[in-house]
């Protein structure tokens, strides 16, 4: 998909490359139509693209436009299967670089026979593409994945990561104490990312700082059970839907309103959406089951991370409001971790990966 963030790491890598990106679809249906970005002149969809739900995307004519680009590397985002992997053989007897990208592969929801069958073709493609030149991991657990589930070598893998659209959320002024903070849940609004168990957390803390506002995504299948709960628990008047958003720049300022972002996910690789909170100041408070957030999710350092149990949340929550100092204590540590991750530093990054552990010469003048 040709996310926003993507599109602008495809221009910020031309510092470092002819870089094109390619993408199967412009917007997957779970999206909002204000992501769709201009693509400008570097990026494109690929017209014919297919879905399949275990071979995911494919395109016919994918082997013949690379042919006629005649790329020095190609990156992939997965193991996708035939069309990409098409494109692996040719880069191989032409001796140019592949590489792959990958996050973690979950099983959550799976039963023992379906979770078994996963794992087999996973590793049937991973089999497929084990002569690739790196695998570039997008997080801890893909890492880990990669070299103790698939099969790659430890010399092939590289711990890696997405761009982050962050540069005008890093320059939002700290978050003051107050004890009627505005809180923020940015995820959809589905069984994975819990939004029910954030609006219970959020009337247990209502109910001792009653002048706070949550405002929460609009999207998602769990909308109406959503509406439902705050009905029932009087939350009209404390709970806002994100609505109106009109284009991916207006996400900035709803950032720098909000106080304290709430993450209260039941499976996930790391949402931007968190790395966004963070550059922007807010405080923190995440589930322990979302993954790839050690580096720059410090418990207690600069955000409080705990089990699902409301009481624990609710807590996080009114130290926010109780500790003079500490959401700016914590945002100012966040801004500083997550800076790295930026779409400008994140292509300084994937140029030195690129030069340390391929043949490429390339000039990097940070």
């Amino acid at each position: 998909m040709a996310a926003p963030y993507q599109v602008k790491f495809c221009y910020a890598l031309q510092k470092y490359f002819d870089a094109e990106m390619w993408f199967y679809t412009h917007l997957e249906a779970n999206r909002p139509k204000w992501w769709a970005l201009q693509l400008g002149d570097k990026c494109r969809v690929l017209k014919g693209s297919r879905f399949h739900p275990i071979f995911n995307y494919s395109n016919p004519k994918l082997l013949n436009l690379v042919k006629k680009f005649n790329p020095d590397i190609v990156i992939a985002g997965g193991f996708f299967f035939p069309s990409q992997w098409n494109v692996k053989k040719w880069c191989k007897s032409n001796n140019k670089t592949y590489i792959t990208l990958g996050e973690r592969v979950s099983y959550k929801g799976y039963n023992p026979l379906s979770k078994a069958l996963k794992k087999i073709i996973k590793r049937f493609f991973a089999f497929l593409y084990r002569d690739i030149d790196l695998f570039l991991a997008m997080g801890e657990k893909p890492m880990e994945q990669a070299i103790n589930e698939l099969g790659f070598s430890a010399e092939k893998v590289i711990l890696a990561r997405y761009p982050q659209d962050i540069d005008v959320n890093l320059i939002h002024p700290l978050r003051k104490t107050t004890d009627s903070p505005i809180l923020i849940f940015p995820n959809r609004l589905d069984e994975s990312y819990n939004p029910l168990f954030a609006l219970e957390v959020f009337s247990e803390f209502l109910k001792k700082y009653p002048n706070s506002i949550l405002k929460m995504n609009e999207m998602g299948e769990l909308k109406n059970e959503c509406l439902t709960y705050i009905d029932c628990n009087n939350l009209s008047n404390n709970v806002i839907f994100l609505e109106g958003i009109s284009s991916w720049d207006d996400l900035p300022k709803i950032y720098a309103e909000a106080h304290v972002a709430l993450f209260t996910a039941t499976d996930s690789n790391g949402p931007n959406s968190l790395i966004e909170c963070m550059a922007s100041g807010t405080g923190v408070v995440l589930s322990n089951l979302i993954n790839n957030t050690d580096e720059y999710c410090k418990h207690e350092i600069n955000c409080f991370k705990h089990d699902l149990h409301v009481s624990d949340f609710v807590s996080a929550l009114i130290k926010y409001v109780e500790e003079k100092g500490l959401i700016e204590q914590h945002g100012s540590i966040s801004k500083n971790l997550v800076r790295e991750r930026s779409v400008s530093n994140t292509a300084i990054f994937y140029a030195e990966v690129i030069r340390d552990h391929t043949k490429h010469h390339i000039n990097i003048n940070s």
